[in-house]
């Protein structure tokens, strides 16, 4: 998160007895590296994290949100549209720009979208294009957003490479289950979703002896799936 001001961090570790303590002062976005231990020690870290936030913090972040809802939801100022589906969703152009280089490379003054002031989106259906659109502006996604919805809004934003992409996938990872996930890999192998794909990996494999023992059609899963889940599973 970007916050205006800076950051004080003080933190204590204690492992069998020794304790260190330190102390940063982040004032800009950063990492910085940990205590140090000895080097030849390989340790297993439980670690709780308290972040105290000032009142001047939380206000920055409701107004930051509480200004990008008021554009989303102003049709004063929007100067582009997406016709789907027989519908227009409109949207400012610099807010589209900001979150796609797709769409800003669309948006230079001499192409067709850019002059015409929209782009008909044929591939997608309305509620995907509309889930993208509360996602360049607000960061949002609604936890309550099908299976269906969500892979369709994984396709759109590999397609127009919008910024953080790997929370939609992420969020596809949280909902998958036994059931679903041979339909999960068709739909990554079809739209060539090397990302999605991924998550499919990630999940099997966590839990492989009981996913290979309880999935009902496992026999339907392919070699080369099953190879790199292995891989991941015993060899990474």
């Amino acid at each position: 998160m970007n916050c205006p001001t800076s950051i004080s961090a003080h933190w204590t570790v204690t492992i069998n007895g020794t304790v260190k303590e330190s102390d940063h002062v982040f004032a800009k976005y950063e990492s910085w590296d940990f205590i140090k231990w000895n080097n030849r020690e390989k340790l297993h870290m439980h670690m709780l994290l308290k972040v105290k936030f000032e009142p001047e913090m939380l206000k920055s972040v409701d107004d930051r949100i509480s200004q990008t809802f008021s554009f989303l939801i102003n049709e004063t100022f929007k100067d582009f549209a997406f016709n789907v589906e027989k519908q227009t969703i409109t949207v400012h152009k610099n807010f589209i720009a900001a979150a796609s280089p797709v769409f800003a490379a669309m948006l230079e003054p001499h192409t067709k979208e850019s002059l015409e002031g929209k782009v008909e989106i044929k591939d997608f259906d309305y509620v995907t294009v509309k889930a993208a659109v509360d996602w360049m502006y607000l960061r949002y996604l609604n936890d309550n957003s099908s299976i269906r919805t969500l892979l369709n809004l994984c396709k759109f934003v590999d397609k127009y490479d919008l910024a953080g992409a790997a929370k939609i996938f992420d969020k596809v990872r949280e909902k998958l289950n036994l059931s679903i996930l041979l339909d999960v890999l068709k739909f990554s192998k079809i739209n060539s979703l090397d990302k999605l794909y991924d998550r499919c990996v990630e999940f099997f494999g966590k839990e492989f002896e009981h996913n290979a023992k309880y999935m009902k059609n496992f026999d339907s899963l392919e070699l080369q799936f099953l190879q790199d889940v292995i891989k991941k599973r015993y060899r990474s």
